[in-house]
């Protein structure tokens, strides 16, 4: 067999219909009035070296539908789409930049591994979760984009949600520096990956603004200045807040600072000079690790707590 044409009265696909089908080549199209395929329905098609196009009218893409199919050109996920399926795209060629529709809400374990030509990727508004080992091995994505309001949980094992293993997800990006995120949920992304970024990764959002300030807290800085005077009245510089801005080569705060939180300048490489505050009271936990810059830092008098790797390089 080396062609299938569909017809136009055809809505479900069976698990492992076409699976081995090896004499198949060339694209794969499935006409907009299939609404389900099944598991493994294409898999071990290793002559499909063209495009795939999808139909409209798919609500899922189930477990193992394409693994093992050498799809070349761009990966195209239409509206509509909610879930996608363990290694339901693994071993694929697809490449270029892939845009993932609003309606997607959970990718999982394996549903890319081994796609290793992808560019950027944008995740669409409606994203709930995705595993952590759902991509592996994307040398050519430089930018990730997640539009959702809320940060997506991180499947580690099936379906347990564990947001430490965002750090790994980041590791299968080599090539990653910027993660882009909604201005208005800013504050929640960086709260829930911002001790998980890995080195370099910075987050970033399109805004005119340099700081966010709930209260007396600096929760947020937008900018990417060398040089960086902290507001007035300012009380505690927020986890996270500075981290991996390698820009960075120096800080002055206010009297008024009395916390540095959690990894607040970490992996601020380029940070050589920071005048710290004489009512500072507290250090958190990795604030200042990986400032490798830094070869004098004066402390003041009152410092109470300096906490847990707090300056570790």
């Amino acid at each position: 067999m080396q062609t299938v044409h569909f017809s136009s009265m055809l809505t479900i696909i069976g698990n492992n219909a076409f699976e081995n089908c090896t004499g198949l080549t060339g694209d794969l199209e499935l006409t907009d009035s299939v609404t389900s395929i099944g598991q493994g329905a294409f898999k071990g098609c290793t002559g499909l070296k063209g495009t795939l196009k999808l139909s409209k009218n798919l609500k899922s893409i189930p477990e193992d539908a394409f693994r093992n199919v050498p799809f070349t050109g761009p990966l195209s996920i239409p509206e509509g789409i909610e879930t996608i399926g363990i290694r339901a795209f693994d071993g694929n060629k697809f490449s270029g930049d892939v845009v993932f529709p609003d309606s997607l809400k959970d990718i999982n374990m394996y549903a890319f591994t081994l796609t290793s030509d992808l560019g950027n990727i944008t995740f669409g508004s409606g994203l709930e979760r995705f595993a952590y080992y759902a991509f592996t091995k994307n040398e050519g994505t430089e930018e990730i984009t997640f539009t959702s309001a809320a940060p997506p949980d991180i499947r580690s094992e099936y379906y347990s949600s564990n947001t430490d293993r965002f750090k790994d997800f980041l590791g299968f990006f080599p090539n990653v520096k910027r993660i882009n995120v909604p201005k208005e949920s800013y504050a929640a992304y960086l709260e829930k990956y911002g001790s998980y970024l890995t080195e370099g990764v910075t987050l970033h959002t399109d805004t005119e603004e340099q700081f966010q300030i709930e209260g007396t807290v600096l929760t947020a800085y937008f900018g990417n200045d060398t040089e960086v005077t902290i507001p007035e009245g300012i009380t505690e510089i927020g986890a996270s807040v500075f981290q991996n801005k390698t820009e960075l080569l120096k800080v002055t705060m206010p009297e008024t600072v009395t916390v540095i939180q959690n990894h607040a300048f970490k992996g601020c490489t380029g940070l050589t000079i920071i005048d710290l505050s004489e009512g500072l009271v507290e250090i958190g936990n990795n604030a200042f690790e990986n400032c490798t810059g830094l070869t004098i830092i004066d402390l003041p008098e009152g410092l109470v707590e300096i906490g847990n790797n707090a300056f570790e390089n």
